[in-house]
This record gives structure tokens, C-alpha cells and sequence, in this order.
């Protein structure tokens, strides 16, 4: 989970800017704080003007604020915004795209302000958007819409896109591999928390920074705790060519006993999905060159 369908009947009650900002009771903070830097997928309610909901629009979730004068009310900054290529709907003869609208509780669900949905239900969505639903809809024997082969390939610097949307949507992908390859457990401890909602607390951690150039592939990156993910990125621990962590004298003391005893990062059985020698020796030359 992460990602959000919007219902836009509210904003759009209060004048505001759907393209900007997205208005919600403050019951659903929980659930939109957990989507910030995720997809956002905007749906219509059944109306006269609308005889049936669709999804037809998308963002990317950022900043959550209070609404000036309505203590009820918070607001979350949307980038990215753009309509969907085309009108999805909700629910048609042969299925729905979200498993939690299959049950009894559809029509409830889909009158809320905001709902959770499966990282994968939100590709399988965005596919059929672009694509149109009649190349894209395949109801697997689980109910959950199967992730289409479109967009797959690897991101080089070359071809990584800056738009806010396309940027979430790699990253989605990305967690999508790397969390099952590790196990759901951070490398560099083994912890695995997860809060009431299944949402894991560890991070994809890239190795060669992707403001410099690295790529969105596993090769590229390990699932580490957040904390220590900070201390990847600004090379307070760093990795041999055999995964053993070598940790800076700045490294807090809490932070080095929460370190698997034998220093050595767990990685998958699978080479295709460990990280490259490449990714390793660079971030290294980096860790070196600032401890030196």
C-alpha cells in the first residue's frame, strides 16, 4: 500500500485548484501522510454529469498542510498533476481494478474522500489509461489487475524522465522487486517493522546516487531501515566487494549495534539482484575521498 484514489468531490466544493492541492477530512491523514511522494489517482462520484466514477486524472502526493479556517479540513500539495489519457471506469462487467472494491462495502468505499490502493492496482490503472482499458484489463485468479510489461525497461540517466508522476511510478516498480528480494527485511539489520496498515519502514536505498546518474534497477540499490539509508546517502557507512559495512568514526554508537554483528549486509541469493561491483566500488571511492 502507498498509493491513494481521491475522490475530487471536495475540492471541487471548495473552489480550490484539483491540479494543485487535494482537500481531505483530517481522519484520512494517516492515510494520505503514508502516500506523500506516491501516486495519487483522482476519481468523479456517480453523478448526472457522470453516470459512471472513473479515474481520469493523476498526481504525485507532497506536502500535507492545514485548510486556513476549517479545522476539519487538511490539504496536500499535488505535483505532477495531468489527465489521464483516458477515462478509466471504476468497475465494469468484467471486474474492477481495485481488490477492496469487490466485496460488500463497494459503495461505501467509493464515496470516501480518500481510499488506499495497491501499488500494483495503481500501475495496472495507469496502463490501461494510457494504453486504453481494452488492451490492458486482465483480472487475474486473485481479483488484483496484473502489471502490464509496458515501461519496464531499465532507467539509465539518459532516459530517466523528471516528470513527477513517471518519477513515482519508477520508484513503485523499483520497491516492487527489491522488498520480495530481501525478504522485507533491511540489509544492514534485518529489522522488518511494519505499521497497522502492512506498510514496511524500510526504503529502496540506491548506492549510486540517482542525482548523479544511477540507474532505478536492484542492481542499484539495497532495502535498508530509513535512518540508515540517511547514513548511506551521506556516506557515513559504505560496502567492500563482499557486502562487509564499513561504518564511519561519525556513525553514532546506537546506530552501529543495530548492525548485523558480523558487519556484512544480507543480500539476495539471486546475482541479478544483488548490488553491482560497479555501485559498490563507487560509492565507496566517495565514502574514501570524504574519510581520508
Amino acid at each position: 500500500m502507498g498509493c491513494i484514489v481521491y475522490n475530487s468531490r471536495e475540492v471541487r466544493k471548495l473552489g480550490w485548484q484539483e491540479s494543485s492541492v487535494i482537500i481531505f477530512e483530517r481522519r484520512y491523514r494517516d492515510v494520505v501522510s503514508n502516500a506523500v511522494s506516491k501516486i495519487v489517482l483522482y476519481t468523479t462520484s456517480r453523478s448526472k454529469s457522470d453516470r459512471q466514477a472513473c479515474y481520469y486524472a493523476v498526481g504525485v502526493v507532497r506536502d500535507i498542510y492545514p485548510v486556513p479556517g476549517n479545522a476539519n479540513m487538511l490539504a496536500a500539495e499535488i505535483a505532477g498533476y495531468r489527465p489521464l489519457a483516458f477515462r478509466i471506469p471504476v468497475s465494469a462487467d468484467n471486474g474492477v481494478f481495485e481488490a477492496g472494491l469487490q466485496g460488500p462495502n463497494r459503495r461505501s468505499l467509493t464515496q470516501r474522500s480518500v481510499r488506499e490502493i495497491d501499488d500494483r492496482e495503481a500501475e495496472a490503472i495507469l496502463v490501461a489509461a494510457e494504453h486504453g482499458i481494452e488492451t490492458s484489463w486482465k483480472v487475474e485468479g486473485n481479483g488484483v489487475q496484473g502489471m502490464s510489461d509496458h515501461g519496464q525497461q531499465s532507467l539509465t540517466v539518459e532516459d530517466r524522465p523528471f516528470d513527477a508522476v513517471q518519477r513515482a511510478r519508477r520508484d513503485m516498480r523499483l520497491r516492487a522487486t527489491v522488498l520480495p528480494a530481501y525478504n522485507f527485511r533491511c540489509a544492514l539489520t534485518g529489522l522488518a517493522q511494519r505499521d497497522h496498515r502492512n506498510a514496511f519502514e524500510a526504503d529502496c536505498c540506491h548506492i549510486y546516487e540517482v542525482s548523479d546518474g544511477g540507474a532505478d534497477v536492484p542492481t542499484n540499490a539495497m532495502l535498508i531501515i530509513k535512518s540508515l539509508h540517511w547514513a548511506v546517502d551521506h556516506f557515513l557507512i559504505s560496502f567492500e566487494d563482499d557486502f562487509r559495512i564499513i561504518a564511519s568514526p561519525l556513525l553514532e554508537e546506537k546506530y552501529r549495534a543495530m548492525l548485523h554483528e558480523d558487519l556484512t549486509a544480507r543480500v539476495p541469493s539471486d546475482p541479478s539482484l544483488r548490488p553491482s561491483l560497479k555501485a559498490l566500488r563507487r560509492h565507496r571511492a566517495h565514502y574514501w575521498k570524504l574519510h581520508s
